[in-house]
């Protein structure tokens, strides 16, 4: 998990800007969720 977050803030931001910005928006606020649900569960 937290492999994947390092590499996720290690992408350019001017491939951010060609992907579609919503997408990534989504997969962020699907992935707050799961770290929240995560927490509760410990």
């Amino acid at each position: 998990m937290a492999a994947d977050v390092m590499h996720v803030l290690h992408i350019p931001l001017d491939t951010l800007r060609r992907e579609r910005w919503s997408d990534f928006v989504a997969w962020h606020q699907e992935t707050a969720r799961l770290v929240k649900a995560t927490h509760r569960q410990r």
